[in-house]
């Protein structure tokens, strides 16, 4: 047995660190992050999970957590083939999965670490509806921790080699506000008459939204 020297160890240790921050970079833009997971669905069990996202669509539970700009799950049931080069022999899945992908931006505080408290929290906020669905994926049980869900989706994640994010950073909330101090202020300088002496109202309330930081900037 060749005994490794606490330096050598210190060296694998900043070697694996770095590996890891450059694997996710691909997934990050300042607090913007994209997850993605590709999970086995548990044989015979693929149309009722199709079933259950269909009532994602109506109770939209993806609302409940303020980290997510988008979100979209769907099951993969074979790979496409009908394309001009296709390898030989046809390549075919040997089991079913639930994509899942999720547009999100952290929280701008400590302790926050991505993916991970994305994960968890979701979990929290959507017990029931992520029970029912992936309670019917490979390896993952109902009734667990958060924790162990954000540990279960981690094991699965599949990294993003292209991330495009418009403002990075900026949160769900933010760019809702923004969208609508937009439409106001359309609606308000279209009610200003051409008269130079109402510029002012105008100006002063461009700066008001600007101190309120309503305007997502990069």
């Amino acid at each position: 047995m060749i005994a490794i020297g606490p330096k050598v160890a210190d060296a694998q240790r900043a070697m694996r660190g770095l590996r890891d921050r450059r694997r996710d970079q691909g997934n990050r833009r300042a607090r913007s992050y994209a997850f993605t997971s590709l999970t086995p669905i548990r044989p015979g069990e693929a149309a009722a999970v199709a079933r259950e996202l269909r009532r994602f669509d109506a109770d939209e539970p993806f609302r409940r957590v303020p980290e997510i700009h988008c979100a979209r799950l769907l099951v993969v049931d074979q790979l496409k083939t009908d394309w001009e080069g296709v390898p030989r022999p046809v390549p075919r899945l040997k089991s079913e999965y639930l994509l899942f992908t999720a547009d999100v931006t952290a929280p701008a505080y400590d302790g926050y670490v991505m993916p991970g408290a994305f994960l968890a929290g979701m979990y929290v906020r959507m017990r029931s509806e992520i029970d029912a669905v992936w309670g019917r994926c490979l390896g993952f049980r109902p009734g667990g921790s958060p924790e162990a869900f954000s540990r279960y989706l981690q094991r699965s994640q599949l990294d993003t080699s292209l991330y495009y994010v418009g403002y990075p950073g900026v949160t769900p909330r933010e760019v809702g506000d923004a969208v609508r101090v937009r439409r106001e202020l359309i609606e308000f300088v279209r009610g200003v008459p051409a008269d130079p002496v109402w510029s002012h109202v105008r100006d002063d309330y461009l700066q008001r939204a600007e101190r309120r930081r309503w305007f997502p900037s990069n």
